[in-house]
């Protein structure tokens, strides 16, 4: 439940105006009762560090004031629109299959404007939203210049396509990796007019499991493509004037009885590369948020660890210290 759902406003009325620094114990007691929340939720909610969290958490006096600076904080951002819905895992496509997910238009004067579709199969996707509906609507126009200029921030969750297109639909913008056919693509990032992105890929996962027929496939090392995904995203939403948090919903489908490849540490390597373990799950998914001093690495976390647990491997601390966006 978001702070906001349990605002007492006029309990804090009195306590937003006074000067900063001021506040006693029984003024935050106050506060957390009308924001629902502890101290410790009230610093976390808005990234504050680890430390001060910790402090807060053994009731020191010092980070009162953190907390106090932290109502004010919320007060201030109050979001004014309705939660984002997260769509179910069994949907990560946003448009149903056979339809077409944007028009790809003709680049010269003469050209023929193509309907694109994504090419069925086993799906990875990122999603990347704003946690609240702003209510604010971008063009397509707007929502290109975010996605193109000062940098190619719309990019794909697998990288290596010849070359890249553009689709445009009533609702928003994507750029999608071109093959020979221009109707058809494995590969989108879609930024909607609300704000939303969603990137999808169905090419990866059919890949490789063609790839090793008769054998067990193993699953690429996709962690720090996801990474790169998000920085990026995160930046064609603040381009477009959003502010974290942010919400963020991830997955890997068609992977059952595949295995599991990842890096050795730096300086190792494995004498004998082949994927480890085993899933039993034909997919997995996380969902999580994406805060103002988050890196996408502490982010998606959660849903790495879940991938490896899908594989029945523990994940090495030591990936966390690989390619790291911020």
């Amino acid at each position: 439940m978001s702070p906001m759902d349990n605002l007492n406003e006029e309990a804090l009325s009195s306590l937003i105006n006074l000067p900063v620094g001021s506040w006693e114990s029984s003024d935050l007691l106050v506060a957390r009762e009308s924001l629902g929340m502890t101290q410790a939720e009230l610093a976390a909610a808005i990234d504050y560090e680890r430390t001060a969290i910790a402090k807060i958490e053994r009731g020191d006096a010092a980070p009162r004031r953190v907390v106090e600076l932290a109502v004010r904080y919320l007060i201030d951002r109050r979001p004014q629109g309705t939660r984002f819905e997260i769509r179910t895992p069994e949907s990560p496509r946003f448009r149903p299959v056979g339809t077409a997910i944007g028009v790809n238009e003709a680049g010269f004067p003469g050209g023929t404007d193509v309907n694109v579709q994504l090419a069925p199969g086993p799906a990875i996707w990122l999603r990347l939203l704003p946690e609240f509906d702003t209510g604010r609507r971008w063009s397509p126009i707007e929502l290109k210049k975010a996605a193109t200029q000062n940098g190619f921030h719309l990019v794909q969750l697998i990288d290596g396509y010849a070359s890249l297109g553009f689709v445009r639909d009533k609702d928003g913008f994507g750029v999608v990796g071109m093959t020979g056919d221009r109707s058809n693509t494995s590969a989108v990032s879609f930024a909607f007019e609300t704000g939303e992105i969603w990137s999808i890929d169905t090419y990866i996962i059919n890949a490789i499991k063609q790839q090793a027929p008769g054998t067990r496939p193993g699953l690429p090392y996709l962690e720090d493509r996801f990474k790169l995904a998000m920085h990026s995203f995160r930046i064609v939403l603040t381009l477009l004037g959003l502010r974290p948090q942010f919400r963020w919903v991830a997955g890997i489908e068609g992977i059952k009885d595949c295995g599991l490849y990842y890096p050795a540490p730096a300086g190792h390597y494995f004498h004998v590369p082949i994927p480890h373990g085993r899933s039993l799950s034909e997919s997995v998914w996380a969902t999580g948020s994406l805060g103002e001093i988050e890196t996408p690495a502490s982010a998606l976390k959660p849903f790495f660890t879940k991938v490896f647990a899908a594989f029945n491997v523990d994940r090495p601390e030591y990936l966390d210290g690989l390619s790291n966006p911020k």
